[in-house]
């Protein structure tokens, strides 16, 4: 049985020299994954609950998140984890 990829959402906003190195350590650790990016500004919701813990990584099946600094091996754990 084939499981669908694990769906990941990094929560960034423009200008943000944090996020562009959770950026880097994600091209670094997958090679193919879907990560999909919610920039916070535009929505109040996301700002109110991220606005001061970005870069955050999530799985979007679970909500599981990893806040600031991760790691290679946070990465893999996150997408290892089940729901």
């Amino acid at each position: 049985m084939r499981t669908a990829p694990v769906q990941l959402v990094l929560y960034v906003k423009p200008g943000c020299h944090l996020c562009d190195d959770a950026r880097e350590t994600l091209a670094l650790t997958l090679e193919h994954a879907r990560v999909a990016e919610k920039d916070i500004t535009g929505d109040p919701a996301l700002f109110e609950a991220f606005g001061t813990r970005i870069p955050v990584l999530a799985r979007a099946d679970t909500g599981q998140e990893l806040q600031w600094p991760f790691g290679p091996a946070d990465i893999k754990e996150l997408m290892r984890a089940g729901p």
